[in-house]
């Protein structure tokens, strides 16, 4: 029955999750790993230098259950573009192109990915383009939809609006000329349409952005010796928003809807509650973090250092930027060329052609942070689900369904109860995601 199954999927990670935890706390007490670790660390075989010094294995549980519900040709590029970029490094290095030290340098991988979220965000509005003339001829002849199968397009038209001219106003008045906050909310908003769309398409968990998120990329193509100091500062102070992308609003928030959608919500309904959960998340978050940071110290071994060291990433930056009497980058500029156009061609044959195995979202996360901790469980899953389709058609995948999901709940689950025992008893414990 479907609720052994399911069951049998959630032990899994309780156990194999419990038990990391309580060796953790007793090292002596062996485990099975399942996480990125020295361990399971294949890099290290290779110098510190090489490209493949930073290659691990992983078994995420919940990694392994959400893809499950992945295209086939999804999981396949994912890990078939994360080896590619790793190859392009070598072939590099070895002709002489760049330094085995060099992460800037070609074959520019990190503008190869902003060019492919960039382009990723451009097609997705194409493909949408019908939709969106239809909502367009709505809004100029100011009539709404009798149902709720859309939101109201002239009521989001005016708010859009109204908060683009906000945000437009308050990047000249700290000192960003117009030119440039125009082409950087032109890349910002079609990664962030792009991001989306990866959610949307592949679900993954732990999905980056590019690595070179648009502030860095723009300021690098049109040089900083081009940019005033008073520009480069209130433009690196942009990154608050423009740096990890694992918290972007809006692919969460389409979620949100296709679920409402599925379970016959209204959506007007669920965005009231989103905009009342934004403006509550703001003030409890800015609350939360001054009162642990004040409460355990913001320099002590007992708050996070990547977000702490958030505060001082514009400073270190931007003198690197003053510094630079670069010009226009055009390396820079043609890495993300190339990254869009390989993602515009990836797209056309991804939708002309059945048998087409490659998808545009692996290439554009192949030199993010999501493959380099996912692509071998997204192999294992490619695997599995390759020879369950092929060899007991669609009825044996959907038997594994219920081990996908009790895999999913038994990961999260361990997590939150091994969270509470470590509130509880003020022990640091093991954390059962990588970051």
């Amino acid at each position: 029955p479907s609720w052994k199954l399911l069951w049998i999927g959630f032990a899994i990670p309780m156990v194999l999750q419990s038990l990391a935890s309580i060796s953790y706390l007793y090292p002596a007490i062996p485990h099975v790993p399942l996480q990125p670790s020295p361990e399971l660390n294949i890099g290290r075989f290779f110098a510190p230098e090489h490209p493949l010094n930073q290659v691990t294995l992983a078994f995420y549980p919940m990694a392994l259950g959400i893809a499950y519900f992945a295209q086939t040709e999804v999981l396949f590029s994912c890990w078939f573009f994360y080896w590619i970029a790793r190859l392009e490094e070598i072939g590099s290095i070895a002709l002489g192109f760049r330094g085995p030290m060099s992460t800037s340098d070609m074959p520019y991988l990190n503008q190869q990915s902003l060019g492919a979220f960039v382009a990723l965000g451009a097609v997705a509005l194409w493909l949408s383009r019908g939709e969106i003339v239809r909502a367009a001829k709505r809004i100029l002849r100011f009539r709404e939809e009798a149902s709720d199968s859309a939101p109201p397009a002239t009521g989001a038209l005016i708010f859009a609006v109204i908060a683009g001219v906000l945000l437009f106003w308050f990047c000249l008045a700290i000192g960003i000329p117009w030119h440039i906050v125009a082409l950087f909310f032109a890349i910002y908003f079609l990664v962030v349409i792009g991001f989306s769309r990866i959610r949307a398409t592949a679900g993954l968990p732990w999905l980056f952005g590019p690595n070179h998120p648009p502030h860095i990329f723009m300021t690098w193509a049109v040089g900083p010796r081009n940019i005033s100091t008073q520009a480069l500062t209130s433009l690196n102070y942009l990154q608050w928003f423009d740096w990890d992308y694992r918290g972007t609003a809006m692919a969460h928030q389409m979620e949100a809807m296709k679920i409402a959608t599925s379970a016959g919500l209204k959506r007007r309904d669920l965005v009231k509650g989103i905009l009342v959960a934004v403006g509550l998340a703001i003030v409890v978050s800015y609350v939360a973090v001054l009162a642990i940071c004040y409460r355990y110290g913001a320099g002590t071994g007992k708050i996070e250092q990547y977000r702490i060291a958030w505060a001082g990433m514009p400073i270190d930056l931007l003198a690197i930027w003053a510094d630079s009497q670069q010009g226009v980058g055009w390396y820079e500029i043609g890495g993300g060329l190339v990254g869009t156009a390989v993602v515009i061609l990836l797209s056309f044959a991804h939708t002309r052609w059945v048998w087409w195995p490659f998808h545009p979202v692996g290439y554009a996360l192949s030199c993010t942070f999501t493959p380099q901790w996912l692509w071998f469980p997204l192999f294992t899953v490619w695997v599995v689900k390759v020879l369950l389709l092929r060899y007991g058609g669609i009825r044996l995948y959907r038997r594994g369904i219920p081990v996908a999901v009790g895999m999913i709940l038994g990961d999260y689950v361990a997590g939150g109860v091994w969270a509470l025992i470590g509130l509880l008893t003020g022990e640091q414990m093991f954390s059962t995601f990588m970051n």
